[in-house]
């Protein structure tokens, strides 16, 4: 009914049985993933990609405990929102691959039965603060994205295809 046609949707409560919404607290995730080395981004300000930078989409390593330091456990509210854990290096499936590193956190959620599984290229791990913007975009890898919210909330614009050539940049 979506997918076809290209209309975005919003659906809600589709993964209310998923343990991670409940479990996925900055402690559990630390206790479970901690050590583990990720792709984190940082942007000058609060706006991913930050333009303003050399390479906006310059990416440097750290455990999960570091970024949760520089985030979470930062009282420095203006410092914290930098910092994100992009999806784009770090994810727990992608064609056909498996991330071992973060494979534990796997047991705490399962694929929404919304399509085929053999069409499903990807799973990725994206985790930012409160206040992290990201600009108007289109995702260029071609396939249909699927966005679920573990925690807190986001804000999000949906935009058909089809009205592309209505948008400029600002």
């Amino acid at each position: 009914d979506f997918v076809i046609p290209q209309i975005p949707v919003v659906l809600t409560n589709a993964v209310n049985e998923w343990p991670a919404l409940k479990k996925w607290t900055p402690e559990y995730l630390n206790n479970k993933i901690g050590s583990v080395k990720m792709g984190m981004k940082k942007s000058a300000t609060f706006k991913h990609p930050d333009i303003t930078q050399a390479d906006p989409g310059a990416t440097t390593q750290a455990t999960f405990s570091e970024y949760l330091q520089k985030t979470i456990y930062n009282k420095d509210a203006s410092d914290r929102v930098k910092y994100y854990v992009s999806g784009d290096e770090n994810f727990f499936y992608k064609e056909g691959e498996r991330n071992e590193a973060i494979k534990v956190l796997m047991d705490d959620f399962s694929t929404p039965d919304l399509f085929p599984s053999e069409l499903l290229r990807q799973i990725s791990f994206w985790i930012s603060v409160k206040g992290l913007f990201s600009w108007l975009h289109f995702d260029g890898n071609c396939y249909n994205n699927v966005n679920i919210q573990v925690a807190g909330s986001k804000k999000v614009h949906l935009i058909n295809p089809n009205d592309c050539e209505k948008l400029y940049p600002i």
